[in-house]
């Protein structure tokens, strides 16, 4: 299913919310040496404990594969390291303007006109439209929903360095979608013989040519991009990446990059100094290298947030029960966050809230419950509210008699969903609110979530996104935002929010954030979290931590904002720009 309401709503729910976070827990002297390949170059060493499912950019789907991919390629926007913002890369200025056909929005990009692919030819417009195009098509990791909202077919290339076209929805989405397309190079692409081409390169056949471009194995003469590293290999595990020496958008300390994959024990890699660093790790091994070796340590969510959402409509039920925000509150004071994220996921970080940009990450403040950790104030709230235990059954009920019983509905494809929703149910109980566990498979999941068929969801939700999907859920718009089930112009077409929450204020202050400047929309998505916290709106339980370390070899990590190793793929080319080796940029 393709386009409208639905799949962006399906996308919201698996993957998207929130900004990636993280902060550097300091480093530690004697500086090594980086390591020096054959020829006396600096080699950078980085090791993954998952594997790329394909290193071809229209067949590949996942975050392994995303890291080499975004060394090799450009996008037209990317996400500032600092701040979260996003900015220029390979479209250097661009316009915005209302008017467009259909309520759209005509997008105006000037291109570099200094950004020259792999083989030495230009990058052009008839580039970018060749991708857009066929990256929206064909791509399994880069064609998301959010490309829906721009017209590919209908882009206008004026020249070599100019073109646009028109799109739908928050400019914040468009620009997100536009920092995760790599730009690729048609005279690269539209080769595949045995394909009929239209006129801007993309094959006809949307079967025949998918296959034809996601069956090309990657060699060095179709890995071209315009992107800081080029293409040297991939060959047991490794993967070899070698500096660009004509590069239009800056340099790195690291003439050489071996991305390698399969690591099983990354702690003891680092140690016998067979790594510089390493993306993710578990917590014990994370554990095992603090304060030792040189490392720098950091600690930050490269993984989900995970939450858990009510049902707050009264439509039928126990759902009513849910509308209560004493009831709600009670529950988050119940949840000992920071245990539940150690027994289910094996290590994470607490969430101080709904949303934590960049700028308002506090690590030490994130280690404790936003509420603090409390049964007795679970209690004590319960009381006050009314929902007592007459019978003394170990249930509250409400001062109408019913039962505080509700299913929690949550995936089944993986052990540590299972162990949290445990968690949750033991930890509920211990203040009489009883939860009856509901594993479901991921597709049922989601068809739950869209029609509003659930009282409480665990949700995974991933990290990087823009505010404009982080707080979507809870836009309620008169109804039109309203999922399936939640009445009103809901009935008629699938919205976002699945929760019924409703709060004139937050719809008013979400509004203005959509098409706000960037520092007034820092200060209302600030204000929004707020507001949905002090609801209740949902429980933030925690964010899963992958850890990182990195040998003092190559420090560089950013004291400031943003600081870390490599939280996602589209930030790991402004990772290593900033790296330094040696003690020398």
């Amino acid at each position: 299913m393709r386009g409208g309401r639905k799949k962006n709503f399906i996308r919201l729910l698996a993957c998207v919310l929130l900004l990636a976070l993280g902060m550097s827990l300091g480093a530690c002297a004697p500086r090594m040496k980086p390591a020096r390949t054959a020829d006396g170059n600096n080699l950078f060493r980085l090791g993954f404990s998952g594997t790329p499912d394909s290193l071809n950019p229209y067949a590949a789907g996942n975050e392994e594969a995303a890291a080499v991919l975004s060394l090799l390629y450009d996008t037209l926007f990317a996400r500032d390291l600092e701040t979260g913002e996003y900015g220029a890369s390979l479209c250097r200025e661009w316009t915005v303007t209302d008017g467009a056909a259909r309520g759209g929005r005509l997008w105006k990009l000037t291109l570099a006109q200094d950004a020259y692919w792999h083989d030495g030819e230009l990058v052009t417009a008839s580039d970018v439209e060749f991708s857009l195009q066929s990256m929206k098509d064909f791509s399994n990791l880069y064609s998301c929903p959010d490309c829906e909202f721009i017209d590919a077919t209908g882009i206008a290339v004026e020249d070599d360095t100019h073109l646009a076209f028109i799109a739908w929805g928050p400019d914040a989405a468009v620009l997100e979608c536009l920092s995760h397309v790599p730009i690729v190079p048609r005279h690269i692409w539209n080769g595949v013989s045995g394909v009929e081409y239209g006129s801007s390169g993309v094959p006809r056949d949307y079967v025949r040519g998918g296959d034809a471009l996601r069956g090309v194995e990657p060699t060095a003469r179709n890995m071209v991009g315009s992107g800081l590293y080029t293409w040297g290999g991939y060959k047991n595990g490794v993967c070899t990446l070698k500096l660009n020496p004509r590069y239009w958008n800056g340099g790195s300390a690291a003439p050489t990059v071996e991305l390698r994959f399969g690591c099983a024990d990354p702690a003891q890699l680092l140690r016998t100094r067979q790594l510089d660093a390493c993306w993710d790790m578990p917590g014990s091994s994370y554990e095992q290298l603090g304060g030792e070796g040189g490392y720098a340590l950091s600690a930050g969510t490269a993984g989900e947030l995970y939450t858990l959402i009510f049902r707050l409509d009264s439509v039928s039920g126990s759902r009513g029960l849910l509308a209560s925000r004493e009831l709600r509150a009670a529950m988050d004071y119940a949840l000992d966050h920071a245990g539940l994220m150690n027994r289910a996921y094996g290590g994470g970080i607490p969430a101080m809230g709904l949303l934590s940009p960049y700028s308002e990450w506090n690590y030490e403040a994130a280690l404790s419950s936003p509420r603090g950790y409390s049964p007795e104030s679970a209690r004590w709230l319960l009381d006050n509210a009314g929902f007592t235990d007459p019978d003394g059954d170990g249930i509250r009920s409400s001062p109408e008699g019913k039962d505080l019983s509700f299913a929690l509905v949550y995936s089944d494809a993986v052990p540590a969903w299972g162990y949290a929703a445990e968690e949750i149910r033991r930890s509920l109980a211990d203040v009489g609110i009883e939860i009856v566990l509901s594993p479901t498979a991921p597709e049922k999941l989601v068809e739950d979530a869209v029609s509003g068929d659930f009282e409480l969801l665990l949700s995974g939700i991933a990290c990087y996104n823009d505010p404009f999907y982080a707080l979507g859920m809870f836009f309620w718009n008169q109804g039109d935002n309203a999922s399936a089930s939640g009445g009103l112009r809901g009935t008629v077409q699938t919205g976002w929010n699945n929760t019924g929450y409703q709060n004139g204020e937050y719809d008013a202050l979400y509004e203005q954030m959509l098409s706000a400047e960037p520092a007034v929309r820092r200060d209302l998505t600030a204000r929004l979290g707020e507001i949905l916290y002090a609801d209740a709106a949902a429980i933030p339980i925690g964010f899963a931590a992958s850890y990182q370390a990195c040998s003092a070899a190559w420090m560089g990590l950013r004291p400031d904002r943003g600081a870390g190793l490599f939280f996602t793929p589209e930030i790991l080319r402004q990772q290593l720009q900033t790296m330094t080796a040696g003690g020398k940029r």
